[in-house]
């Protein structure tokens, strides 16, 4: 059970999740005031339009029809992936449904078969209608079908729900068909976005110190150091680089080096590759990393190494970056990941494999 959100902060947690939104005029006080409560909200449900894409659908969902008045949803999805916002409040578009199909909702567990149209679903539901002829053959682009998942999963972060809080218009009522695709992907999907909540904001670069040499007219290696994370990040749409810090060191022989939460400090020779997995990258939009070299007294970036760019696809954007360079005494490395598409996008895994040697001082 939540309070519904304002106009504002629909529009606000859409556009965090990078939700491409459009705004019919009206639309923050259009609803069905009067007509029965409207909140606590408890859930979303998913419909499809069973109708081509067009401006009269838009304006069907917004108008309603003679025997049902609109809004007939809260949003309406494009196959362009544009959702636009229709109603605000109380809609006409969930109807009478199963009961114990709403106590599961608000319990968050998992949902019984409908077989009851028992309860109004209207005062307590977000709704979305996406255009779809429903057939089975109409098919939803990739643009249109993230597009949905992050609708979804904007408000349910929004209010602290799981994507068990997300039913299908089938799910709520055996009278009911939509939405065309499976609801059990969907949600899957839609907590898949919601699972890399933190953290948010990458921990501050460590203390660093310098590597001890016992032996400085010496070389000494190649040692094999195996940095890796499987904690997501989330990286805004904010064109800022952002350091990666890694969590597990996974070999380290004869711990030779210091290794702080990303940095690797000596005056060594190093050679490696750096293999980074994300996810939410937008088809044909590029994610950039990059290696660089910082003072230690001053934490100013001192080097670049050449920028590598992933292209963002329909499933995980993949990168993989060689790399070798001389680290002067008195600096160290780290990585740094650069999210200049207009979407928020996933880091889910980073690792960093090298081999140094010490030089001679």
């Amino acid at each position: 059970m939540a309070t519904p959100l304002s106009a504002d902060k629909m529009l606000s947690a859409l556009r965090k999740e990078g939700v491409k939104v459009s705004e019919r005029p009206g639309w923050r006080t259009h609803n069905r005031e009067g007509h029965g409560a409207w909140g606590p909200v408890h859930g979303i449900i998913i419909h499809h339009t069973a109708g081509t894409d067009s401006s009269a659908g838009i304006g069907l969902v917004y108008n309603g029809r003679s025997d049902l008045p609109g809004p007939l949803a809260h949003a309406y999805l494009s196959k362009s992936g544009v959702v636009v916002l229709t109603g605000n409040g109380r809609a006409n578009h969930a109807g009478l449904g199963d009961g114990s199909v709403r106590h599961a909702v608000v319990a968050e567990m998992s949902l019984p078969k409908p077989t009851r149209s028992n309860v109004d679903g209207n005062d307590a539901f977000y709704g979305i209608e996406i255009a779809n002829l429903g057939n089975g053959k109409d098919p939803y682009p990739a643009v249109q079908y993230q597009a949905a998942v992050k609708w979804a999963a904007a408000i349910c972060r929004a209010h602290g729900w799981s994507s068990k809080s997300v039913i299908g218009h089938k799910e709520w009522t055996n009278q009911k068909i939509d939405p065309s695709f499976s609801m059990v992907q969907f949600r899957k999907d839609v907590q898949a976005r919601l699972t890399p909540t933190k953290p948010t904001t990458p921990p501050k670069a460590p203390t660093v110190t310098e590597l001890p040499l016992s032996n400085p007219t010496d070389f000494g290696g190649p040692f094999q150091i195996d940095l890796s994370r499987a904690v997501a990040i989330v990286l805004p749409a904010d064109g800022t680089w952002t350091d990666i810090p890694f969590l597990t060191e996974t070999k380290d022989e004869d711990n030779q080096f210091t290794i702080g939460d990303y940095r690797i400090n000596g005056h060594c020779t190093y050679s490696g590759q750096l293999y980074v997995s994300l996810s939410g990258v937008p088809k044909g939009d590029e994610i950039q990393v990059r290696l660089v070299e910082r003072s230690n007294s001053t934490n100013a970036v001192t080097k670049t190494h050449p920028i590598a760019e992933g292209l963002g696809s329909d499933g995980s954007t993949f990168i993989a970056i060689p790399f070798n360079g001389l680290l002067d005494a008195g600096k160290n490395i780290g990585v740094q990941i650069g999210n200049f598409t207009t979407d928020v996008v996933y880091l889910n895994t980073a690792q960093l494999k090298m081999q140094t040697w010490i030089r001679s001082v």
